[in-house]
């Protein structure tokens, strides 16, 4: 353990010792009612809830990667949420299945070697493209994993976010809109007993967080779903001031100082890229942006922009490497030259309010 960290995660010292402290003698027992059982010691595992849990199991089951990568696959994991993709096209569909379910096939042995378990039950699969595309695959026979086959879905729920086949998002939008409409109306029933202040907080912290939970991910989308979402936040708007369905939000929203949903996913998408730019991290989206370098000095070499790619397909538009720099290049030269995360933040927001609100 002590070497592993050191050469590893080049943890060594006190800071090894607290974890150690961390996830040793630690016991645990099972209470009903009144009554509780022996008291038993726990020899394995990190206790739920903390912080350094995750982190720790993390830690443990990270040599996962040397497996994944002997099959040339990519992977995402926070804690016991794993993720393997591949990039392929419809012809090349066939072998890559076969690489796929290798792939797995060595994870699952890894677990089990390592005392860990992959649950097929909780296991999905699906395949992403456009329609077109979809439809010269055959997803009829699923992933072998453990025994059982796992099938081809529609959509996948990640983090909170339902990513469906083609990402058009529509089911998450309907999943977000079922849940604002329900809070909105209990808003609305409790709302003659509340203060404005009291309105607004609770408007922010139960709706405006669903509205802007993983926005970015809804650049480029339909302006079909762009008004659903919009929809929603008007009548939110509406809900704090207590006014009738038939008056104008626009004025409402200004005055609530709240920017409209297509402006808020702009503003996430720079934020995001801000942060990537200045920090370098994490590493998989600071390896897909360039700065803009010209060929010869111009008078744009001293902008700091972002080299545009350019999309083959417009469903490509709406991929990170180029949603990025066409975000962050349309952005004011003093909003891109900020400083600070604050700086940022501000700049930012005044630069798109005064926009979507300008006479």
């Amino acid at each position: 353990m002590r070497s592993y960290a050191r050469t590893v995660f080049g943890i060594d010292g006190l800071a090894l010792d607290w974890l150690r402290s961390f996830v040793t003698d630690r016991a645990q027992y099972v209470a009903v009612g009144t009554e509780r059982s022996e008291i038993n010691v726990c020899n394995s595992g990190v206790p739920q809830g903390s912080i350094l849990g995750p982190l720790c199991f993390a830690m443990y089951v990270s040599p996962i990667s040397d497996v994944i990568s002997c099959h040339k696959m990519r992977y995402h994991q926070y804690a016991d949420d794993l993720q393997l993709y591949v990039a392929m096209v419809p012809s090349s569909f066939g072998d890559l299945s076969s690489v796929i379910v290798n792939c797995v096939s060595d994870v699952s042995r890894w677990f089990l070697e390592n005392a860990l378990l992959l649950n097929p039950n909780k296991t999905e699969a699906v395949v992403f493209g456009t329609r077109q595309r979809l439809q010269q695959i055959d997803r009829s026979h699923g992933i072998n994993l453990a025994g059982s086959t796992v099938q081809f879905a529609e959509a996948v729920k990640l983090l909170g976010v339902i990513l469906d086949s083609t990402l058009s998002f529509d089911r998450h939008i309907t999943e977000i809109s079922r849940n604002c409409c329900f809070h909105i109306r209990a808003l609305r029933h409790i709302r003659p007993l509340l203060t404005l202040d009291a309105a607004k907080s609770i408007a922010v912290c139960l709706t405006g967080a669903r509205l802007d939970y993983c926005n970015s991910l809804l650049y480029g989308t339909t302006q079909c779903n762009i008004d659903r979402l919009q929809k929603l936040q008007n009548s939110l708007a509406r809900a704090v001031f207590q006014a009738p369905w038939s008056t104008s939000a626009t004025e409402l929203r200004k005055s609530l100082h709240w920017l409209p949903i297509k402006e808020r996913i702009t503003y996430k998408t720079a934020l995001i890229t801000f942060k990537v730019r200045r920090s370098g991290l994490p590493c998989y989206l600071h390896d897909m942006i360039d700065d803009y370098k010209p060929v010869r000095t111009l008078r744009s070499s001293h902008e700091q922009l972002l080299h545009q790619p350019m999309a083959k397909i417009s469903f490509e538009s709406r991929a990170f490497p180029i949603a990025a720099p066409a975000v962050w290049n349309s952005l004011f030269r003093d909003t891109r030259t900020a400083t600070t995360v604050n700086s940022f933040k501000t700049r930012l927001k005044t630069e798109l309010f005064s926009t979507a609100y300008c006479d």
